[in-house]
């Protein structure tokens, strides 16, 4: 009896120190958990919001330890200037959607080559401000940038890629040294000077609609390409040049169906030769093209002209400008228009200008577009790209494949209806095996994934470990108490005996 009862108390302890110590490990493990924050060779994980500024109390490492940061995508807001003056760390990955909207969080890390986004950002208040030599910036989602977040940063990038939507506002990219190319994927807002200064930029691309306001790609006097894919806004200095040389590069501008076209947009160009208003284009103002000397073509796409304001072309010379327009109706049209404005009786003494050309002066100018006229040459030019080539998805010929299919899809049939060309009508039969491969390549995919499925499914409803854990310990024990049950039940019959 005696020895029975040793043994079950045994088994009991052994019992009791299993689950002591599988509690144990899992205290441990929740505690590890909540740590918001992890520091490996010299990468610094940001797990939770707390991690921010957890991290600055390990003594296990310093500040100047960290090379790299991954703020997790839990994380969605940054208020603090966590990491300003850090300069050891040379790469920071945003994993999901970011705002900074107070502080200096990321400035003045001199050392900061690389900075990723891969969620929306909206970034504000000098977020990274004085980070100069950023050779890498990659966005992945929509981009909302304000207050001066870039301010003195980013002067190694050579391009810029906005996947999205973008709100750029003043003085964010300027004076980036190695900067040649800007791409929007998307609709684009730039404000205020965003681009400005930008002496090497030779490209801008815009995919979807576009509002630029005064002055943001102004002084960016290498700029040979502007591509506007969908309508524009483009308001006063935009593209303006006001260093003495201004752009010789840009030679050829079209302006997209719908835009708004504002005045003194292209000051300066002094190499821009030809400019095409698409459909419905609005051109506010007067005063356009000032210093525009090449300038000897416009193209208006419109059958039925606008109200034209006073001066709107005052800038430029009736003897060496033509104006195209559609249609016969469409010449008089325009002339009617132009006709309008002719110089007043007396003019304004205290007028500085010294030369004006009325839109009056331009009506003998003004002619139908021939077949060959610029724009829409053999090379699918659209004018906007000066030395550089145009899109090829401009003129509307280049782009549908389909033509050329139903082309050759008429030319098989009337091939078929002659008696010589039935020997080649093999065309079903070449049809059909494939058609039945596919159908039956595709019955095989559904097969696979069924048993694929149907294997994958009794493990996915496995137990957790913590469950097999614990299945584990109430076995022991049930197998504890019958070992214990059967050996008193033994000792006691041998003490009847």
């Amino acid at each position: 009896m005696r020895k029975g009862m040793k043994l079950v108390l045994s088994l009991v302890m052994v019992l009791a120190l299993i689950v002591g110590t599988f509690g144990l490990q899992k205290s441990k493990a929740s505690a590890e958990e909540t740590v918001g924050y992890k520091f490996e060779n010299g990468t610094l994980n940001i797990l939770t919001k707390a991690g921010l500024t957890e991290w600055e109390e390990d003594e296990t490492f310093a500040a100047e330890d960290v090379k790299e940061v991954i703020i997790s995508e839990n994380i969605n807001e940054i208020d603090k200037s966590v990491f300003n003056s850090v300069e050891s760390i040379e790469s920071i990955i945003f994993e999901g959607n970011i705002a900074c909207k107070f502080g200096t969080p990321f400035s003045n890390l001199a050392n900061l080559k690389e900075l990723v986004f891969k969620g929306d950002c909206d970034l504000e208040s000098g977020s990274f401000m004085n980070d100069p030599n950023i050779e890498t910036l990659i966005f992945e989602g929509a981009v909302h940038i304000d207050g001066g977040a870039f301010s003195s940063s980013a002067m190694q990038i050579t391009e810029l890629y906005f996947p999205k939507t973008a709100y750029i506002s003043s003085g964010k990219f300027c004076r980036c040294s190695k900067l040649k190319k800007i791409t929007f994927e998307g609709d684009a807002t730039c404000i205020s000077g965003c681009f400005q200064y930008n002496e090497v930029l030779e490209t801008v691309l815009f995919k979807g609609k576009s509002d630029i306001s005064g002055g943001c790609f102004s002084d960016c006097v290498n700029i040979s390409s502007i591509d506007f894919k969908g309508s524009t806004k483009i308001w006063a200095g935009a593209f303006s040049c006001y260093q003495e040389a201004g752009n010789s590069k840009l030679t050829k501008l079209y302006i997209p169906a719908g835009s708004v076209f504002g005045e003194i947009t292209f000051e300066n160009c002094t190499s821009l030769a030809e400019v095409t208003f698409g459909e419905n284009t609005k051109i506010l103002g007067n005063r356009q093209f000032i210093n525009c000397l090449s300038l000897n073509t416009l193209i208006f796409e419109d059958v039925t002209p606008q109200e034209f304001e006073s001066l709107t072309f005052t800038n430029l010379d009736p003897a060496k400008l033509t104006i195209y327009v559609p249609t016969e109706e469409a010449v008089e049209a325009y002339k009617e228009k132009f006709a309008k404005d002719t110089a007043p009786a007396t003019e304004d003494e205290d007028d500085s200008e010294s030369v004006k050309h009325y839109n009056a002066e331009f009506v003998d100018r003004i002619k139908v577009k021939p077949q060959s006229a610029p724009v829409s040459d053999d090379n699918g030019d659209n004018g906007n790209g000066g030395n550089n080539t145009a899109p090829s998805d401009y003129v509307p010929v280049v782009l549908p494949p389909a033509d050329t299919k139903e082309e050759s899809a008429v030319v098989d049939v009337t091939e078929t209806e002659t008696p010589e060309a039935e020997p080649e009508t093999a065309e079903p039969e070449t049809v059909e095996p494939e058609t039945t491969e596919t159908v039956e390549t595709a019955e095989a995919d559904e097969a696979e994934e069924v048993e694929v499925a149907e294997a994958e499914t009794p493990q996915a409803e496995l137990p957790k470990t913590g469950a097999v854990s614990m299945g584990i310990l109430y076995a022991i024990s049930a197998a504890c108490i019958l070992a214990g049950g059967s050996l008193t039940y033994k000792a006691r019959r041998k003490e009847e005996e």
